[in-house]
């Protein structure tokens, strides 16, 4: 697919039309897709009746700040830890899908997060009996996993098994040939092919519009402006290769290197036009493809890029569980802890080792091979690694990533400390089959330090498209969160669980701009936000701001240009206070986000809400408000009590709540209108 280079003869520099010319074709080029993890991302499902489910939401939205709308409630949870596909369909994913859009959470819900107290198995045996290929009806049991059937939701709901399929997983990275197959079915795919066999026939300029007709059509398909960019510097069309070049970077290209080693489109890399552009490339190997942050609104092509899901990609939804509560999982307060140490690692930015297990064992060398890569990308950014020759580790020391491949791991006083924010994982059979004592579970890297870690529900059969490959470890240290890195590493991730905390990334360079949110002074339905940004910081661990997005109780209201003030008008229905949070976007490919909320008080309406008693088992709360008609009182965004009148008190159980943190949200209705005060927090 590679493009034959020769040397191009120097000829004028980009004229200033052409100049004009890339700036109009910008203007329709969409920027990368709008990925990247934090907390207004995350939909949080619970068990209504596990208090367990309860009390490890009730932790996580506390740790990490969740907006009380993304938690959702499901009061109809089959038990056990294996449920059928009706029943995961009609009970757990239609369910928890109608309330992200009755919420108005669809453009923001990247990550289905569900607590304990869920099966961790489905039966997908209806859809293994259909199988054809002798290879996949030998190895794909029938035995899914609840986030990876949340992850392949479109082909749940359609009864399509194709995520079966060995590569079902069009997010995950690849080899960086897979950069330049054809993205396209049906006519597009004809008309890719055709560029290329201009290009065989000798006539790169037609190949060259082809190419960047596409690319007009499909703006975030930024290989296409790459071969088309190619195309013109091989026809002698210097001005037509440094537009394209420098689209083909605005609209999201990631290597640096491959340009620089392109002796077509090296010459062009002085020009100011793509100068400028480059600065967002990134200097990494170039054997693989470089991961790129999550979105949930676009769907995903065979080449790996974004494109809008109704112009072929295939959508997704990352998923994880947050917490496993069983016998042979983890008990309450581990889980707690484990959530807890997940919290306090963002943009920590460890010095620790990330470490390889080789030995004989089928479990390690299934996916040693993988380990070159993995160690080339690290050292690039020199990060220390180690490959062992043991079942677990034996040396001291401080680990931010370990992968291991054995039946058993003995994890009582290791030798090594895991960093807070290190993920690990381990290739066996039965890593999440929970029913069963037999092999150590995933868990039990989670209790010695991991935040997240992954294994099979069912017998994988020692594949390696089933588990990540090591290259996740790097992309974890790019500054992904832990749950994109497991998703960017593994192709055929059917039978995984995943298992910690999600938006965990200690690598992240963010935004280091102080953000202050106050009501204007003037006008108090209008609230201001200001942006500013601080001389000297380390560009090794922050990045300019490239996007600010104003969410209004939870929900994005507006997704704006990086200006030093922005203004937020509240419609004039709503009452009392409100949270205003600030997502800083920055890092245009992995966009990377940092979140500040603060509640403001919109009107001189005064809901009140204190504790006036508690016990172990019960917290009485009392709401009042005057001149209202109704005062009410909401634990997560579900309505726990009401009573008529300007004041109430009410008791809340907390074997209905769950323990830990309580989030208390009390309301005041006043001539129909609704009035929030302060949110409560009982701990």
């Amino acid at each position: 697919m590679f493009i034959e280079r020769f040397a191009l003869r120097r000829i004028q520099r980009l004229s200033a039309r052409m100049r004009l010319l890339f700036l109009l074709l910008c203007i329709t080029i969409a920027s990368q897709a709008l990925g990247g993890i934090s907390a207004d991302n995350v939909i949080v499902v619970v068990n209504a009746n596990s208090l367990d489910s309860r009390t490890i939401a009730n932790y996580y939205v506390h740790f990490r700040n969740i907006p009380a709308g993304n938690v959702v409630f499901l009061e109809d949870v089959p038990d056990g830890l294996t449920v059928s596909l009706a029943d995961f369909k009609s009970k757990i994913l239609k369910p928890v899908l109608e309330q992200i859009n009755t919420r108005g959470l669809g453009a923001q819900a990247r990550v289905v997060a569900y607590s304990a107290g869920f099966p961790t198995g489905v039966d997908i045996s209806s859809h293994t009996a259909r199988l054809t290929d002798e290879a996949q009806k030998k190895y794909q049991t029938p035995l899914a996993s609840l986030n990876s059937l949340t992850y392949f939701y479109r082909f749940v709901l359609a009864d399509d098994p194709g995520y079966l399929n060995w590569y079902s997983n069009l997010y995950a990275r690849a080899t960086f040939e897979r950069t330049f197959i054809n993205p396209f079915a049906g006519e597009k795919a004809e008309r890719f092919k055709s560029a290329n066999d201009l290009l065989e026939k000798g006539d790169a300029a037609e190949a060259g519009k082809t190419f960047r007709e596409l690319f007009l059509e499909y703006p975030t398909l930024s290989p296409l402006a790459i071969l088309a960019a190619e195309s013109f510097a091989k026809a002698d069309d210097r001005a037509s290769a440094i537009q394209m070049t420098a689209a083909a970077l605005h609209s999201g290209w990631t290597s640096a290197k491959y340009l620089k080693n392109n002796e077509l489109l090296a010459p062009m890399l002085e020009e100011p036009l793509v100068k400028k552009e480059l600065e967002h490339a990134r200097e990494h190997p170039s054997t693989v493809q470089y991961p790129i942050g999550f979105s949930s609104t676009v769907g995903w092509t065979s080449s790996g890029c974004p494109v809008k899901s109704e112009a072929g990609g295939m959508p997704y939804l990352l998923s994880c569980s947050l917490a496993v509560i069983h016998e042979n999982a983890s008990t309450r307060e581990q889980a707690i802890e484990v959530l807890r140490r997940g919290s306090t690692c963002d943009r920590s930015f460890p010095v620790a080792e990330v470490r390889f297990s080789k030995t004989s064992d089928v479990r390690t060398k299934t996916r040693f091979p993988g380990v070159a890569d993995a160690l080339v990308w690290l050292n690039n950014n020199a990060v220390k690694t180690q490959i062992f020759p043991n079942a677990m580790s034996s040396s001291p020391g401080k680990c931010v990533g370990m992968m291991l491949g054995t039946a058993i791991m003995d994890l009582d006083n290791p030798p090594f400390e895991f960093v807070p924010g290190a993920i690990a994982e381990n290739l066996t059979s039965l890593g999440a089959a929970f029913e069963t004592p037999n092999q150590t579970k995933l868990t039990a890297l989670l209790h010695a330090g991991a935040v997240m870690s992954s294994g099979a529900v069912a017998e994988p059969y020692s594949l390696q498209p089933k588990f990540p490959l090591p290259l996740m470890y790097a992309y974890y240290l790019e500054g992904v969160s832990a749950i994109e890195a497991f998703y960017l590493a593994t192709t055929s991730p059917y039978q995984l669980l995943i298992v910690g905390d999600p938006i965990a990334q200690p690598f992240a360079r963010a935004s280091g701009d102080m953000v202050s949110i106050q009501v204007d002074k003037g006008n108090s339905r209008r609230v201001i936000v200001e942006r500013r940004e601080l001389p000297g910081l380390n560009a090794k661990k922050f990045f300019p701001t490239q996007s600010v997005e104003l969410l209004l109780n939870g929900r994005v209201t507006a997704r704006l240009p990086p200006k030093a003030k922005l203004e937020l008008d509240v419609a004039d229905e709503l009452e009392g206070v409100c949270e205003i949070r600030v997502v800083l976007v920055s890092d245009p490919i992995l966009e990377t986000r940092i979140s500040t909320s603060e509640s403001i008080d919109l009107s001189s309406v005064d809901v009140v809400a204190e504790v006036t008693n508690r016990s172990a088992e019960l917290v009485e709360v009392h709401v009042s408000c005057d001149g209202a008609d109704r005062v009410e009182l909401y634990h997560l965004g579900t309505l726990i009590g009401k009573s008529e009148g300007a004041s109430s008190t009410f008791t809340i159980d907390r074997s209905k709540v769950g323990g830990g943190p309580i989030e208390l949200q009390p309301i005041a209705v006043r001539e129909k209108r609704q009035c929030r005060g302060r949110e409560l927090l009982v701990e």
